[in-house]
């Protein structure tokens, strides 16, 4: 059951990170501090909260890719950088994974190999940084509640908790006080060792760019809702989808920032090969443009001081245009006048 917005705010349920700012990863081994780049799950039913957790687990371990049957189960909320909620409740409201058998088989079931382990009574913080070391994120539990742990900075411990939101943080001696089981699981796989193109320091800026707007219009593309008797469709139109399939092709093989913004241009005012395609170009939440500008919007997350001097430009403009997209929340304002100085990149360019 999906609880209406004066509910949500009622049970302090919110589908977003809260504090961004333990968004990016690091890991400094001389104080012990850690922080990995885990995308938020928001649960959305009131008994989904460790089916949350686990597929946090999935995709941070798939390098946040929206692939394979994912789609089916997950929906990106494209006004936030890396967030997802869950699209369908799979079982009775009252229903949760309250059982070892019942997470291991939902681990099966997202091809995580689960494992479970006590946490130490003793040395409790740091502790807890080697085993996020070696292992990646955890799930742990309140009481009636499982969350992710994705970090420790001195003696303060960073959740996703997928009812109360992204990026949580509770002191080390609150954290112990509210944990109602001694047990964490844990994907099994030794030492965590992720390495993939849009984060590899020797890829090209512009590489890295285009991985990340095609990983994201993938998404959009394979939005999908089902129908009684019909099947899997896709949320967007045929002519959406076929201008976005269209975007992904022209821009795939191109090898420079300035090839891919006149792209962008042209998408934005449905020139060239754009012009037969009927409907608006839109940038609601759902829209493929939306989709586009929440790829460019990642990798400056990623990388905020690029060396490319076409991605400098580009950066200089989208902080002058909506400074606040940095800092909050991917809203529509946000996403109305970054499209407007990518739509006119001729000019300026």
């Amino acid at each position: 059951m999906r609880l209406r917005k004066g509910l949500q705010r009622l049970v302090g349920q919110k589908d977003r990170v809260l504090n961004r700012k333990y968004n990016s990863k690091f890991h400094h081994a001389d104080n012990n501090n850690i922080n990995l780049d885990v995308p938020f799950v928001f649960q959305g039913h009131i008994n989904l909260c460790v089916d949350a957790c686990l597929y946090m687990m999935k995709l941070y371990f798939n390098d946040n890719k929206y692939r394979d049957y994912l789609d089916k189960d997950l929906i990106r909320l494209p006004n936030q950088l890396s967030s997802y909620r869950i699209r369908n409740n799979p079982r009775g409201i009252l229903t949760g994974l309250d059982t070892s058998d019942a997470i291991r088989t939902k681990g099966e079931e997202l091809d995580l190999e689960l494992s479970c382990r006590c946490f130490p009574e003793d040395d409790f913080r740091d502790q807890l940084y080697h085993i996020l070391c070696k292992n990646g994120p955890v799930t742990a539990f309140f009481k009636l509640h499982g969350v992710l742990i994705k970090g420790i900075i001195d003696d303060t411990i960073i959740v996703h908790d997928s009812w109360h939101g992204g990026n949580m943080v509770y002191k080390v001696d609150d954290f112990c006080k509210k944990l109602a089981e001694s047990e964490y699981y844990f994907k099994h796989l030794g030492n965590v060792k992720k390495n993939h193109m849009e984060d590899d320091e020797n890829a090209s800026e512009v590489y890295r760019l285009k991985c990340l707007i095609l990983d994201s219009v993938d998404s959009y593309l394979t939005n999908y809702k089902h129908k009684k008797n019909r099947g899997f469709l896709t949320y967007h139109g045929e002519s959406g989808s076929l201008r976005m399939i269209t975007f992904s092709v022209a821009i795939l093989y191109m090898n420079s920032a300035d090839q891919i913004m006149f792209e962008v241009e042209d998408l934005i005012n449905k020139r060239g090969k754009y012009a037969e395609f009927s409907g608006k170009i839109r940038i609601e939440n759902s829209s493929g443009l939306s989709y586009v500008l929440h790829g460019f919007m990642c990798f400056f997350d990623k990388i905020p001081h690029p060396k490319d001097p076409v991605l400098q430009k580009v950066k200089l403009l989208f902080f002058h245009s909506a400074p606040k997209a940095f800092e909050e929340d991917w809203v529509f304002c946000h996403r109305r006048r970054i499209s407007d100085v990518l739509g006119t990149y001729h000019v300026w360019g």
